[in-house]
């Protein structure tokens, strides 16, 4: 019974009771007729407790699954970041592992110019010093 015809219902229902209240039970028809409006009340009262008891344990599940989607969604968007993260990561680690072969390359080219200075003095000291002790 939809909730229109259950409100005419009801109010036929009430309008009953106060005839039946001011003619204090005289017309055994409307006895009858107020027992079975009562009792079709009774029964779509019933239907709605337990139409709103089945939503109340549905919404829950609806709501898990809402939540379950929302996660999952931003579990996605958190991989995307860390492999983009990590891609960056990598480049930067890229670049800056090439920029350390160049300076190592520059600095052993720099030692092999120290060294061979190194040598060239050894050589000169010794000459000098062949020269001071020839002198002395």
């Amino acid at each position: 019974m939809p909730g229109k015809q259950f409100k005419i219902l009801n109010n036929k229902l009430n309008s009953l009771l106060q005839i039946q209240a001011d003619n204090r039970g005289r017309n055994f028809v409307f006895g009858f007729e107020m027992e079975y409006m009562l009792k079709s009340r009774d029964n779509r009262l019933r239907i709605l407790l337990e139409n709103i008891e089945k939503q109340q344990v549905e919404r829950p599940e609806v709501h898990a699954n809402r939540f379950d989607y929302e996660i999952q969604k931003l579990s996605d968007v958190a991989k995307e970041y860390h492999e983009l993260f990590f891609e960056k990561v990598n480049t930067t680690k890229d670049s800056i592992d090439l920029k350390m072969a160049e300076l190592k390359s520059e600095m052993a080219k720099e030692i092999k110019k120290i060294e061979k200075s190194c040598f060239v003095l050894h050589r000169k000291v010794d000459v000098v010093a062949d020269a001071i002790a020839k002198l002395v």
